[in-house]
């Protein structure tokens, strides 16, 4: 129930981000600086916990950091805000939920992932769920710039093979700090990026970009600050294809938002309610993988006790 508050509260944080970049951030401000903005100030959210951080990662190895920062949080960011800008949010959407789906390709074929029917079965479920929901009103459009869309596929398809390697090379290391010092190792390629991209003119010249500002620090904070600490827990705790099932649930909050928006044309209808059907119970499955894994270790120790006493 633990992971389920954390899955649904990062899907709430992740859905509520793409509304507010799409309508608000990327109108005001171009996104290589958008990216710089938020990379920044969700390092210096984290500031306080480098020095332990540093002390644990020292015993390890710096290479899973670089991995992580660059292959899961920069490029992604980056791509994800040009992405938003240069193609519809369908396309967006489709290409997301590569994510889980990579996550389970990587797990079956490089890292000795047990073969799980059920576990399968949610993925294709959710899927469909997205898809249903994305031929609903105005996102249905399959338009785009396609060097754009290929730079954002590029990027995501990598995601869920970098987020198995990390989790055997770091699991000795607490989530804080992981998540600190990647963040603080983007610092200060992304502060050089806010002064050399002109971003102080931008936000002077403009009063919607001083809004837009103010939006993507809180966003830095708390999308990818708070973000990844969630998603790192969750993908240590309750298991890397449970996290990526937020890049299905997320869907529902952005369609919902879009509903309350009086300049789109979005309604609630049977193809929001059935795709929304179909991505709970999804995942519902690829959290019951998780359950029965559980189960598994829970017996297997309860039987070795037993055969020791």
């Amino acid at each position: 129930i633990f992971y389920w508050l954390l899955i649904i509260l990062l899907s709430i944080i992740y859905g509520v981000s793409f509304y507010f970049t799409k309508n608000y951030m990327l109108e005001s401000i171009p996104p290589i600086q958008l990216t710089c903005i938020k990379l920044f100030f969700s390092a210096l959210f984290f500031l306080p916990m480098i020095r332990k951080a540093h002390s644990q990662i020292r015993k390890v190895s710096f290479m899973p950091i670089v991995l992580i920062s660059i292959f899961v949080i920069a490029i992604p960011q980056l791509a994800y805000h040009l992405a938003i800008v240069e193609v519809s949010p369908s396309v967006v959407f489709l290409i997301q939920i590569l994510i889980p789906v990579s996550a389970l390709i990587s797990g079956y074929f490089f890292f000795n992932k047990e073969f799980n029917t059920i576990e399968l079965f949610g993925v294709i479920m959710a899927t469909i769920g997205v898809i249903i929901m994305i031929g609903w009103g105005s996102v249905s459009e399959l338009t785009g710039n396609v060097t754009y869309i290929l730079l954002y596929l590029v990027c995501v398809i990598p995601v869920g093979f970098v987020m198995y390697t990390v989790r055997r090379k770091l699991r000795n290391v607490s989530i804080s700090s992981i998540t600190g010092y990647c963040l603080y190792f983007l610092s200060v390629p992304s502060l050089i990026g806010i002064f050399f991209t002109g971003l102080p003119d931008t936000v002077m010249a403009n009063y919607h970009a001083k809004i837009g500002l103010g939006i993507g620090i809180v966003s830095g904070i708390v999308v990818l600050g708070l973000g990844y600490f969630l998603l790192f827990t969750i993908a240590r705790n309750a298991g890397i294809m449970f996290a990526s099932s937020v890049y299905f649930l997320k869907h529902i909050v952005y369609f919902l938002l879009a509903t309350m928006d009086l300049h789109l044309t979005e309604k609630i209808n049977w193809q929001f309610i059935i795709g929304s059907i179909l991505i709970i119970i999804g995942s519902i499955l690829i959290n019951r993988v998780l359950i029965q894994t559980e189960r598994s270790k829970r017996r297997k120790a309860n039987q070795f006790f037993y055969k020791k006493a």
